[in-house]
């Protein structure tokens, strides 16, 4: 469905929130946020064993080589750690990940997006009613007890 109605997804993990980002045409749109929520929220439930195992092997490889990047993007890294307490280099998420079991990650997710609050904003052809429906949805498939 995604591929023929031009819809795109991406995540972006911060320091302090989750962004998701979803494009495409508005008549699909609705449909494609609640199916990625669904997924998101049902990934408790599956076997990621092998998505586990490929992206922490392609992140050890990525942070191991870290030091090969360009000067400006090491120094992107230093400015994130002097910024954001909470900022770690490549280096130090390395020697993490490499301990982190497939079992941690599970119990990890199972305590995932249960507390949050979601910000919602829509750009495009859509009414007031639409976007708020497309927000409503999100939230509805989240299942989040809500924050202040």
């Amino acid at each position: 469905m995604a591929d023929c109605a031009d819809l795109t997804f991406s995540i972006e993990v911060k320091y302090d929130s989750i962004n998701f980002t979803w494009g495409g045409y508005d008549d699909s749109l609705q449909n494609y946020v609640s199916e990625t929520m669904s997924k998101l929220a049902a990934m408790k439930d599956k076997n990621l064993s092998n998505e586990f195992n490929q992206v922490k092997e392609k992140l050890m490889n990525d942070w191991k080589n870290a030091y090969f990047q360009q000067t400006y993007q090491m120094m992107l890294e230093f400015r994130e750690k002097a910024v954001y307490s909470n900022a770690f280099s490549k280096k130090e998420m390395r020697s993490v990940l490499e301990k982190y079991t497939y079992e941690q990650f599970m119990e990890n997710l199972s305590k995932w997006m249960k507390n949050g609050r979601v910000l919602f904003y829509a750009c495009g052809n859509f009414t007031e009613e639409e976007a708020r429906a497309i927000g409503g949805k999100m939230w509805e498939n989240l299942r989040m007890t809500p924050i202040a």
